[in-house]
């Protein structure tokens, strides 16, 4: 989906010798609150990410929607307006039964044009702005080094607006740098739990080499959302639909909303037969969560 050796760490004493805060406290901390038997994920905060449905959404909107309003769906993410006014995507999906409790929005409106981005997520019905991305002139050690305070600042801003704030990761935020702390641990540690969420992609962290169930546990409190795609197996790791997979979405959506996670939207960057991906991810959870 297109969509740091800031100081060159040596482990987590190096990154709590720099950053003023323990990492590895705070990973434990949140492990020992977490537990394997909480209450189940339900259906009803399952939605899809419509990044998965763009080349038809560009060609047909009213369609799409109602596409994917029949394929059981009740909540979308957005991730542009299709060329629509905020107030005209609202009438759009309130037309087909959906909506939107979060949204994705790119670095440069965040930073460029902050109102403007929470006036379009009040909008819409959003409770969460989304920062979906960084391109590759972003990921230098120079833009880490400041990007927590950078979300403390949009999180800071958002929940002025009566918003919350979340951070969706990719694979590559689980790169050390040349260290031995994958970057995303040291932002999750210096960000303020108080400001800053994650939605964290299920697919990216399998594909960065780690477990998609233990990152969520350690993290507790910290993931409001998920993105459920799947994966084939390694060494290939492709995206594959909710089900066809390799990743256990049961035990992950087992302690989810124990651990604080508020919403699940499927998603699947490179489908080429949308609907379908759609459906049988949806039905697949539907019978995954049918007990929840």
């Amino acid at each position: 989906m297109d969509r740091r050796k800031f100081l060159t760490v040596t482990g987590a004493a190096g990154v709590t010798a720099v950053w003023g805060s323990s990492l590895t406290a705070r990973i434990a901390s949140a492990a020992a609150k977490t537990t394997a038997s909480g209450a189940g994920f339900p259906l009803s905060s399952v939605g899809l990410q419509l990044y998965t449905v763009r080349t038809l959404a560009d060609k047909d909107l009213h369609g799409t929607m109602a596409a994917v309003a029949a394929a059981g769906y009740k909540l979308v993410e957005t991730h542009e307006l299709y060329g629509k006014t905020a107030t005209e995507l609202r009438a759009i999906l309130d037309m087909h039964g959906l909506r939107s409790p979060s949204g994705h929005y790119g670095l440069a409106e965040l930073q460029d044009g902050p109102d403007k981005v929470f006036e379009t997520a009040k909008t819409l019905g959003q409770e969460f702005v989304v920062l979906n991305w960084l391109d590759p002139a972003h990921r230098t050690p120079e833009f880490y080094k400041g990007f927590p305070a950078l979300l403390n600042k949009f999180g800071a801003q958002a929940k002025a607006a009566g918003l919350r704030f979340a951070h969706h990761n990719h694979d590559f935020e689980f790169d050390t740098l040349g260290g031995t702390t994958p970057v995303i641990e040291t932002v999750m540690a210096n960000t303020d739990p108080a400001l800053v969420n994650f939605e964290v992609d299920l697919y990216w962290v399998y594909k960065a080499g780690a477990d998609p169930l233990s990152f969520v546990q350690r993290h507790a409190g910290r993931v409001a959302m998920v993105h459920l795609k799947d994966s084939t197996a390694a060494p290939a790791k492709a995206m594959a639909d909710v089900g066809s997979g390799v990743i256990d979405f049961g035990k992950i959506l087992t302690v989810a909303q124990s651990t604080g996670v508020r919403y699940a939207y499927v998603e699947r960057d490179d489908t080429t037969a949308p609907i379908a991906t759609i459906k049988s991810s949806y039905d697949h959870l539907a019978k995954l969560l049918a007990a929840k």
